[in-house]
């Protein structure tokens, strides 16, 4: 009888170590700063916030999809570059929309729900068709 586990390479979870230490570290430092109102607060600690929950939310989910697709085996050899570049896409995302979303007042609701949104998508996306007819 043979049992059928993932192969995974402990140097690759050193390597990915970082970004989940640099993650759980500012979810402890930004945390006081999810709570309060923005009239508070400066622009440069909004952009922090809006940066780190959006940079969290691609990380986040690119770790659900990758619990998700145990089964594919691309994901299985290449998880490692997969969470980098997720990571790095997310980071150039949510630095765009940090600059934008500060010319708007009030925005800590949009930035919560896109960040909701952004978790939703990049998780299930396996499930989701690869391709859509359209007639």
């Amino acid at each position: 009888m043979h049992y059928h586990t993932t192969n995974i390479s402990f140097v690759g979870v050193i390597q990915t170590l970082p970004l989940i230490i640099i993650a759980v570290y500012y979810s402890e430092k930004l945390a006081s700063l999810i709570n309060q109102p923005e009239h508070n607060l400066e622009k440069s600690k909004i952009f922090a916030r809006d940066l780190f929950v959006l940079n969290f939310s691609f990380l986040f989910a690119c770790l659900l999809s990758l619990v998700f697709s145990y089964n594919n085996s691309d994901a299985k050899g290449w998880w490692l570059l997969v969470i980098y570049f997720i990571t790095l896409y997310g980071l150039l995302f949510s630095i765009c929309f940090s600059t934008i979303a500060l010319l708007i007042k009030n925005h800590k609701t949009y930035t919560i729900i896109f960040s909701f949104i952004i978790t939703v998508l990049v998780s299930i996306g396996q499930f989701l068709p690869r391709y859509i007819v359209i007639p």
